[in-house]
């Protein structure tokens, strides 16, 4: 995924990948966040944020991962940390997809 940031086909394959790991338990949820896999699903969402599908699965693969507690603190510093947020020259549509990340949650559950 690191090396074709721009393809939404490959981050969106990548994203189901992940997301379909995290779901397997906790242990699998670690080692996702040992290797940097948040940061990984950050950035496909910031590269795709206006691609549904990427987002969708993107925001999927997070929650998943925010069910070990571990790996709920490492989202929140990923991408709830204001300092991250505004050190990020992506403009005020990063910004208003980072704000409204806790409404997606709650989409994809519904």
């Amino acid at each position: 995924m690191n090396k074709q940031q721009n393809n939404a086909n490959i981050q969106q394959r990548g994203c189901e990948t992940i997301k379909f790991l995290a779901e397997q338990g906790n242990r699998p949820r670690s080692m996702i966040c040992d290797i940097d896999g948040i940061g990984v699903l950050a950035t496909a969402l910031r590269l795709h944020q206006n691609n549904d599908s990427v987002k969708a699965v993107a925001v999927g693969a997070l929650e998943e991962l925010s069910k070990d507690p571990r790996c709920a603190q490492l989202i929140n510093k990923e991408m709830f940390d204001k300092d991250y947020v505004s050190n990020c020259d992506h403009g005020n549509s990063f910004s208003s997809l980072v704000s409204s990340l806790g409404d997606s949650f709650s989409k994809i559950n519904s």
